[in-house]
């Protein structure tokens, strides 16, 4: 029996591209601003300069330094037990930026496979979606009917953008469980947090089962 598709973004589920983002902000002007005030997904409108978001986004080295989300590496490895993850961006690989993806994805996640580099996610086939973006989550739906789409939780895909999503949760480690308990084929740990999870108005409950 073939294992079921992980279709895997990066930025806001594997790398820690907010927090990035605005130490790189700090660093250049000064200003410090809270990730509870990033409450959109295009973050130049959360910034008081935002012509700033735009050279973060394309410099090499800004995505070169960013930090794995805490407990992603160990979620993305848990998963890649129990399914065949595909790793799905919409980072524009030129520019060295395809690089610098390959050579992090290797250096915090021993990922040698290949990136897949899709502005639309739904161009991919995936019997589940990890991603941050409620566009995404939205159009792979359309696409993909029978899919479940997951995703951490971040003030910009809260409230009505959590509707987009089967289910939001507060870490990488009980997603990761909750996947492969429900999904996968394998059992997950038998402990309290895994089943903590955060539901589509943003009120938290446990002991859920789909």
């Amino acid at each position: 029996m073939s294992k079921k598709i992980v279709v895997c973004d990066i930025d806001g589920i594997l790398a820690d591209f907010v927090g990035g983002v605005l130490t790189e902000y700090t660093k250049l002007t000064g200003e410090v601003v809270s990730r509870e005030a990033v409450f959109h997904y295009d973050m130049a409108r959360c910034l008081p300069r935002p012509a700033l978001f735009t050279s973060f986004y394309s410099d090499p080295n800004v995505l070169r330094d960013l930090l794995p989300i805490d407990g992603a590496v160990e979620g993305l490895a848990k998963l890649k037990d129990a399914f065949d993850v595909w790793i799905v961006t919409a980072r524009n690989p030129d520019d060295n930026r395809g690089v610098e993806t390959s050579r992090w994805l290797e250096r915090y996640f021993g990922w040698n496979l290949p990136v897949i580099y899709a502005k639309d996610k739904y161009s991919i086939f995936g019997d589940l979606l990890i991603d941050d973006s409620s566009k995404q989550a939205n159009n792979f739906r359309i696409h993909h009917a029978n899919a479940q789409i997951f995703t951490l939780a971040n003030a910009y895909n809260g409230y009505e953008n959590a509707k987009s999503f089967d289910q939001r949760f507060l870490s990488w480690r009980s997603m990761s469980n909750y996947i492969v308990k429900y999904y996968g084929e394998e059992e997950a740990e038998n402990e309290e947090e895994s089943d903590c999870l955060i539901d589509s108005i943003g009120n938290y409950f446990s002991k859920h089962t789909p």
